[in-house]
């Protein structure tokens, strides 16, 4: 989410250097290692993440003080989740097995509502995006399970 506060984009500036800080370590670790095998176990890495493969969308949480204000909402191909910007563990992840609904009530503002009338607010100038990307996730969900209820044809 683009800002014009000038402290915050020293924040985000802030966070991507720490970022770069960190893949240039990690990626460090693998000196003296033939480069196969160093891509390799360098992917390894990336893939232990939990949101690897997700969309990530900088979000601002203004709903109550239960995350912090700003988050990434990753999506991907079984849920959505939210992380503390930077973070490799998510706050919470919602399988859309437990997602009623979701969308933009008003412009820049995107909301989700999960069983147990949990609701989550967030804004951002992405509405549209997230909201394709869910469906076509959820409509890749409800035609795999289709796929596999059909009987086998002889």
């Amino acid at each position: 989410m683009e800002s014009d506060d000038p402290t915050q984009k020293l924040a985000d500036e802030a966070e991507l250097q720490a970022i770069k800080v960190s893949v240039t370590d990690q990626w460090k670790k693998l000196k003296g290692m033939s480069r196969e095998v160093a891509q390799e176990q360098y992917m390894d890495v990336i893939r232990s993440w939990k949101g690897y493969g997700s969309t990530l969308f900088h979000v601002e949480y203004k709903q109550d003080n239960r995350y912090p204000k700003e988050l990434w909402l990753a999506i991907n191909k079984q849920c959505v989740a939210l992380y503390k910007r930077g973070d490799l563990e998510p706050i919470v992840s919602y399988p859309y097995e437990q997602i009623l609904s979701f969308g933009a009530p008003v412009a820049n503002t995107y909301k989700l509502i999960m069983e147990g009338n949990v609701v989550v607010s967030v804004e951002t100038p992405k509405v549209l995006e997230i909201a394709k990307l869910m469906k076509a996730y959820i409509n890749a969900i409800v035609k795999e399970r289709r796929n596999s209820e059909l009987p086998a044809r002889r």
